[in-house]
């Protein structure tokens, strides 16, 4: 419950930050265009108004301009102008602009504004100089591209406040797998190392009891103890490889190498366990044969080995194991085939995940991290595993070594 709360308070905390950061940009890119604009007003109204005070007239450039100037007595009413149809009459009645007029007047001064005209349904700016008979020159521009600007403006901010509030929702959610799947491994992990633990205990318990008085009983204890406590080692060991992996701490640097070097070892190692096993084992073609692989020797042969040591376990005596090789494009492909139970189709889809087993009654023929550190090591070294197919009359896996 904490963890969910926690979560939800960063979702807000992030969420906000994101938002004040689009704020602020937004508002920063208002204000520039705002400053921008306003300069390049005042340049222009103080251009028309030094045309005006040198010739007695309007400048020809102010329609050129899509501009409006205006003179206006100091009582306030217009001596003349040069403007859009029905903007004069605007200024001729309506209050606003009688007091945008005498606010110009106070102030003595450049003046700017940008201000709305309800029926034209436009935003213009005005910039205004008072001259030294105590008329005012007035500068009006429409400004016919701040609507638009302002929708743009709108529509990206709302557009990036979607796009984060997703992007932290996708990152909360990630964090949860992420919490689930620790918790997952922290109980697996518990769980393997408990059960060989909790049999080594009860037969030293009932060892150093005395119940057990037969010499030849308590060899078969050892035996069993010793099985529990090799499997347990296997577990750690497993553990700490994949963690090796995952942490980037493995060295997976690739040099070219024949591929007797890489794979030979591997073969010959599990050919010697299949005869003594009653099983067949096949490599095919043999691996003098294959070309020049650039791959990294200890994780490639680590590979092959966890996919060999599967078909074994899960292959019955009088079985077949099976090493393919095939050349696709740049890569040389390794098939691992097995004619053994095979795979149940539900449980396809979980065979790389750490501690998963298919058989549901725990079997313990293994630790369920052979295949997860498998995929660790095809992904550290950049090659492809995958399972090709599993049925009742067998499984196969390829994995892809780069030539």
């Amino acid at each position: 419950m904490k963890n969910k709360v926690r979560s939800r308070l960063r979702f807000i905390r992030n969420w906000l930050i994101i938002y004040i950061l689009i704020l602020i940009l937004g508002i920063s890119l208002i204000m520039g265009i705002t400053y921008s604009s306003n300069k390049s007003m005042i340049d222009i109204a103080r251009s028309d108004r030094d045309y005006y005070l040198e010739h007695g007239s309007f400048s020809p450039d102010v329609k050129k301009n899509s501009a409006n100037n205006f003179i206006f007595q100091p009582d306030g009413t217009r001596k003349d102008a040069i403007s859009t149809p029905g903007l004069s009459d605007y200024f001729d009645c309506d209050q606003y602009a009688r007091r945008l007029l005498r606010r110009i007047q106070k102030k003595e001064m450049i003046y700017t504004i940008a201000f709305h005209i309800n029926p034209k349904s436009s935003y213009f700016t005005a910039v205004a100089f008072p001259l030294e008979d105590g008329s005012i020159f007035l500068f009006l521009k429409e400004l016919f591209y701040l609507k638009n600007i302002l929708i743009v403006l709108f529509s990206c901010v709302t557009l990036l406040i979607i796009l984060s509030a997703c992007y932290t929702a996708m990152v909360i959610r990630k964090n949860h797998i992420m919490e689930k799947h620790q918790r997952e491994y922290v109980g697996n992990i518990s769980h393997e190392l408990k059960s060989p633990i909790a049999s080594v205990r009860a037969l030293t318990e009932t060892m150093y009891d005395g119940l057990v008085p037969d010499r030849e009983k308590q060899k078969a204890y050892c035996g069993i103890m010793l099985s529990e406590l090799n499997k347990l080692e296997q577990t750690v060991v497993s553990m700490l490889e994949l963690s090796r992996i995952q942490s980037h701490q493995a060295d997976c640097s690739k040099i070219t190498l024949s591929p007797e070097k890489v794979f030979q070892p591997v073969i010959e190692k599990y050919q010697i366990l299949c005869d003594d096993m009653g099983l067949a084992f096949h490599c095919c073609p043999a691996v003098t044969e294959l070309p020049s692989l650039y791959t990294n020797q200890e994780l490639a042969a680590r590979m092959l080995d966890i996919l060999l040591s599967n078909a074994i376990k899960f292959t019955d005596e009088n079985g077949c194991v099976q090493v393919i090789f095939s050349e696709k494009l740049q890569h040389l492909v390794v098939t691992v085939k097995d004619n053994g139970s095979g795979i149940a189709p539900a449980d396809q889809p979980y065979i790389f995940n750490r501690f998963y087993k298919s058989d549901k009654a725990h079997n313990e023929k293994g630790s369920g991290l052979g295949l997860a550190i498998a995929k660790e090591i095809s992904a550290a070294l950049e090659e492809k595993l995958w399972l090709n197919k599993s049925t009742s009359s067998g499984t196969e896996f390829s994995f892809t070594i780069r030539k």
